[in-house]
């Protein structure tokens, strides 16, 4: 029976052996990816999940509230959805690049589509720490942030691309790769 440690080296030598296979990879090293452009990258995957709760809020609002009261939660909207991207994928992302040395497309796609289905929890319990008006006990409240999530996942999944194609893929190759080629 394999330790964890030798599992993760069999996993290192699958990908590198996989690496060599194909030239348009679907992983990078996890040395070789800018860790500011990991940042940026998640900034920008928490929009397209955003987006839906936005146009909800306009919706509703442009009848029953003048504008100035639709900017600040605008805002708090957005910067919690940045915030909650940037604070929990930053954890995972240098937790799992540390650990296992790579970064595939199907770890960023993942990990937005995770984070976009708890991102209407984590916004109703933010409304409810600075509210007091969302019961979250009631079975239905529930229901709907899940229901919620499920909706919204295919637009982290989304984000999740785009989190692979601004950060992580652009990640510079080593010369030793690249001169195998010639």
């Amino acid at each position: 029976m394999e330790s964890a440690p030798q599992r993760q080296q069999s996993r290192r030598e699958q990908v590198r052996e996989q690496r060599n296979e194909s030239e348009n990879s679907l992983h990078r090293s996890w040395r070789e990816v800018r860790k500011a452009n990991v940042v940026f990258g998640l900034a920008v995957a928490s929009l397209p999940p955003v987006a839906p709760f936005i146009a909800f809020m306009g919706f509703v609002t442009v009848e029953d509230f003048a504008l100035s009261d639709i900017v600040i939660p605008f805002l708090f909207l957005i910067g919690l959805a940045i915030f909650w991207f940037i604070a929990a994928g930053s954890f995972f992302l240098f937790w799992h690049g540390k650990r296992l040395e790579i970064v595939e497309r199907f770890d960023c796609l993942s990990l937005c589509a995770t984070l976009t289905f708890m991102l209407p929890t984590i916004i109703s319990l933010s409304a409810l720490v600075f509210t007091d008006k969302l019961d979250m006990g009631s079975p239905g409240t529930i229901l709907v942030l899940g229901l919620a999530g499920l909706f919204l996942t295919p637009l982290g999944m989304f984000g999740g691309w785009m989190l692979w194609r601004i950060a992580i893929r652009p990640a510079a190759r080593p010369l030793r790769e690249i001169a195998d080629v010639f």
